[in-house]
């Protein structure tokens, strides 16, 4: 069953397209999060992690390694073969620190997206995932407005 902020967003001609209730849909493939106590906790299975094909978001106090947990997140889905989108939002992205986390920065496997302003990053977003949904095999394009 849906709650009802989903409800609201499956009304939200913005949104609909784009939200739906995955509460009995699970993910089949994971990308290994950097400790098999951090993959039991994100989806339940030793060799599970960021769930794939979903947007992952981690939150947590400052200085709680989420940058670490993220970077080695995205350099695991790299590794499969995944494109991978980083929204920054404190401008606070660091090349050598992902490189040596394991990440590609190289744009044919990564785009970075730095801007503070929630109505640009929701733009740049919605341009992504209708992107993605006309053309779910080909690579990003970098003219989201970065």
């Amino acid at each position: 069953m849906a709650s009802k902020f989903t409800d609201k967003l499956l009304k939200n001609k913005n949104f609909k397209d784009f939200v739906k209730d995955v509460t009995e849909e699970k993910a089949k493939e994971f990308y290994h999060a950097g400790s098999i106590t951090l993959n039991l906790l994100l989806s339940g299975k030793v060799g599970g992690g960021i769930p794939s094909g979903k947007i992952s978001l981690l939150a947590a106090p400052k200085a709680h390694f989420k940058t670490i947990i993220a970077t080695i997140s995205a350099g695991n889905a790299q590794k499969k073969g995944e494109f991978v989108v980083w929204i920054d939002s404190e401008f606070a992205f660091d090349n050598s620190t992902a490189r040596m986390f394991g990440m590609d920065t190289s744009s044919d496997k990564f785009l970075l997206i730095q801007d503070n302003s929630i109505e640009n990053v929701r733009s740049m977003m919605m341009n992504l995932f209708e992107d993605y949904n006309k053309n779910p095999h080909e690579p990003v394009q970098n003219d989201m407005g970065v």
